[in-house]
């Protein structure tokens, strides 16, 4: 079996994770910050050493701003949901996944606000962002597109977004743990990611981080519930990271995503992008001298990351991931919950097969995938 759908969650996990995993339900499964205990303190530890190790990852001061979630999705409606007022303006890009565009959608209805869409060229570059942030109190833009693996350009458009007042809030669940961020470099205000993809933590996981800088009343908490903090008060605590953190949390998630960062930490971020780069520059040369194969391109100019998607002239594409399927390759074909990305493509409402290679593919299992491509591709 090769596994190439690392942008739906990384396969596998780093021994480190899979070990951190086993010894926190183990030893430290207690309710972490609810109980006195050893055990419930302990795993408060790992929890917030976990936080910390973030917080260097991500160029934050404070740990306390980071919050764990349990998914990327979790992460984007609790800080759309906490900044976003009835009647604001919200710029997005035709680009963005289910997990910002199902929300807008459902605030337009709701809350009566308005989303203004930034305007893209032929190849798929951002343009005349300027104009369409004025008068904005949010933008919220992906960082890497999880069809193409075209990085966006967000450091230019958030330092303009910035000086017009716009909030800025960024969807990293694509990038995180595989490119370079820093929250305050980047003039990211909220930043969203999984845990379970370039953190290589176990699912269930999800990371909201916030700039020290950001006025943290600016968002209202989505949820209340208990925290272990402040009992005797019946409305939830406002600071961090209690006032976006109710419930218990997943504790044995946490510890995996503290051990997947001491993987990054040992390879080193940059050495993680390049491998991964490598392997998809490879697919890109084989691919192409596949007449049956149209590549789903990124704009010249723009960085990658590996995610690369492609459709078939002759073939269905489910039918395409199925036969790869059949031969040990684990693809995934659709829209990815991404229509507005295939629309722009002309692959919309069909999609495409994504091959997502990860840190650990190598190039001899890439050139196994282009043998077995040319084999099922001769036989349609």
């Amino acid at each position: 079996m090769i596994y190439l759908d690392n942008a739906a969650t990384s396969f596998p996990k780093p021994e480190c994770v899979k070990t951190a995993l086993v010894d926190f339900l183990e030893n430290y499964g207690a309710n972490a910050g609810r109980s006195g205990h050893t055990m419930s303190i302990e795993a408060g530890k790992i929890i917030f050493d976990a936080r910390e190790k973030l917080a260097n990852l991500l160029g934050l001061k404070n740990p306390l701003n980071v919050v764990f979630t349990y998914n990327a999705t979790h992460s984007l409606n609790l800080a759309i949901n906490g900044i976003v007022k009835e009647g604001d303006i919200v710029v997005t890009s035709p680009f963005e996944h289910n997990s910002v565009k199902r929300v807008l959608n459902f605030l337009q209805n709701k809350k009566k606000i308005i989303v203004k869409i930034l305007e893209v060229d032929k190849f798929g570059h951002i343009i005349n962002y300027e104009e369409t942030l004025k008068g904005a109190k949010l933008i919220c833009l992906m960082h890497a597109n999880n069809v193409s693996g075209a990085i966006f350009p967000i450091k230019d458009i958030f330092k303009v977004a910035k000086k017009l007042g716009v909030i800025t809030l960024l969807d990293g669940a694509q990038s995180i743990g595989i490119v370079d961020v820093n929250i305050k470099d980047d003039f990211i205000d909220i930043l969203c990611a999984s845990g379970h993809k370039g953190l290589f933590g176990i699912q269930g996981t999800g990371v909201l981080a916030i700039n020290d800088d950001f006025e943290i009343s600016s968002i209202t908490p989505f949820m209340q519930g208990g925290t272990g903090s402040k009992s005797e008060l019946e409305i939830q605590p406002m600071f961090m990271p209690d006032m976006l953190e109710s419930g218990t949390q997943n504790g044995h998630g946490i510890a995996s995503i503290n051990a997947g960062i001491d993987f990054i930490n040992k390879i080193g971020i940059k050495n993680i992008f390049s491998h991964e780069i490598m392997l998809k520059e490879y697919l890109l040369k084989e691919i192409s001298k596949i007449d049956d194969l149209i590549i789903l391109k990124t704009p010249n100019d723009y960085k990658n990351i590996s995610n690369l998607s492609i459709i078939s002239k002759s073939m269905c594409i489910s039918d395409l991931a199925n036969r790869l399927d059949d031969n040990g390759f684990l693809t995934r074909a659709s829209l990815h919950c991404n229509p507005g990305t295939h629309k722009f493509y002309s692959t919309y409402p069909d999609g495409a097969l994504r091959i997502s290679p990860g840190f650990f593919n190598t190039i001899e299992e890439l050139e196994k995938l282009i043998e077995t491509l040319k084999k099922i591709l001769t036989k349609t």
